[in-house]
């Protein structure tokens, strides 16, 4: 028969959980309760832990930050911290840190997720002619060669001719996602934890209108 295996302290299975990743007091303390026998004092476990610098608060905001940055905006973030019982003074200091990226990550969260709509846009005449209008009924032409358009579609080169630059329109471009569309990607940036005043900076180069969207004054 194989060796019975060694009990683990209590103070090993805190070192244990801590060599696996960083944990609040609070987190700990849960865990560690579990497996806590009589005689075992579990707060005396976590003040020796922090004064021998193996359990810091600090670095544990730090690292779930660093976790949550590129997924969450600042609301969800800072929400999980305060479920983590931590000094209300380290929460704000991440509060001023987590502000100054919020408008880059929503941006960068958005281009990811819905991103390919615009990249694989394509330009169109956005109005069909009038019917009366028979100066072009005879140009039976090829326009599938789409040599003439940049690689960016962006601009459009002028060597092409369309009715009126009014009447040209990119699938995914700025203004052309419908009410629905755009109501959908700010739910879903709000869900993800993002302000409105972050949403509507992020998005102020994609969408011409923002401002008529009620969602977003509903975030906050």
């Amino acid at each position: 028969m194989p060796p019975k295996q060694q009990k683990l302290s209590l103070k090993n299975r805190a070192l244990r959980f801590l060599s696996l990743r960083e944990h609040s007091r609070l987190e700990l303390k849960r865990k560690l309760t579990r497996y806590a026998e009589e005689g075992d004092d579990v707060e005396a476990l976590l003040d020796f832990l922090e004064k021998m610098k193996f359990l810091s608060s600090a670095r544990f905001s730090e690292s779930l930050v660093r976790r949550r940055l590129d997924s969450y905006g600042n609301h969800r973030i800072l929400a999980e911290l305060q479920t983590h019982g931590l000094d209300p003074d380290l929460v704000a200091q991440n509060r001023v840190e987590l502000a100054e990226s919020e408008v880059a990550r929503a941006r960068a969260i958005w281009q990811k997720k819905f991103g390919h709509l615009k990249s694989a846009r394509t330009a169109y005449p956005a109005n069909t002619p009038d019917s009366s209008d028979t100066s072009d009924a005879s140009d039976t032409s090829d326009t599938s060669d789409t040599s003439d358009f940049p690689d960016q579609p962006d601009t459009l080169n002028s060597s092409r001719s369309f009715n009126s630059p009014k009447s040209v329109q990119f699938r995914g471009s700025p203004g052309s996602f419908s009410r629905e569309q755009r109501a959908k990607q700010i739910r879903f940036l709000a869900q993800r934890g993002f302000s409105s005043v972050a949403i509507k900076a992020a998005l102020r180069g994609e969408f011409d209108e923002l401002d008529d969207i009620d969602e977003i004054d509903q975030i906050d």
